[in-house]
């Protein structure tokens, strides 16, 4: 059960006039775990895990990333030899659409643990892409925050 359901049921309670049962809560709450409740949060709150967010750094990044760093964010990413063929044979011309489709499958396989963050921290791993990481760091993380 996700906070989003316990939060609908929370919701009919208080609508019928009656109050939710504490214990009911607190059994439920007891069943998620704590990356299910982070990841189902960040849904909630602005943070810069969000899906919003991140769909505007895969962007960002598909845009400024040298066509001959592809296949190296592609490898940290974890995409298969090929899915980087199917990619390249769906826009051969257009390396930004290469580097966007990349960057989709990656947050598509990945699911609710996709976030900037994580991005950032597999960048960091490819020396040619450490300065385009710090970029995104600055643009979209540091400038959340003030």
């Amino acid at each position: 059960m996700t906070l989003a359901i316990l939060w609908k049921w929370k919701e009919r309670e208080e609508e019928k006039g009656e109050r939710p049962n504490l214990r009911t809560i607190l059994a439920i709450l007891k069943k998620l775990t704590y990356h299910e409740i982070v990841n189902e949060m960040r849904g909630y709150i602005g943070d810069s895990g969000t899906k919003k967010d991140l769909r505007s750094v895969i962007t960002y990044v598909s845009r400024k990333l040298p066509p001959k760093d592809r296949k190296s964010l592609a490898k940290v990413l974890g995409i298969t030899y090929e899915e980087q063929a199917a990619i390249e044979a769906n826009s051969p011309n257009d390396a930004a659409r290469q580097a966007e489709d990349v960057l989709q499958l990656w947050r598509k396989k990945t699911g609710n643990k996709a976030s900037i963050e994580r991005l950032i921290e597999l960048m960091k791993t490819v020396p040619e892409l450490r300065i385009l990481s710090k970029i995104v760091v600055e643009k979209f993380i540091r400038n959340q925050n003030t």
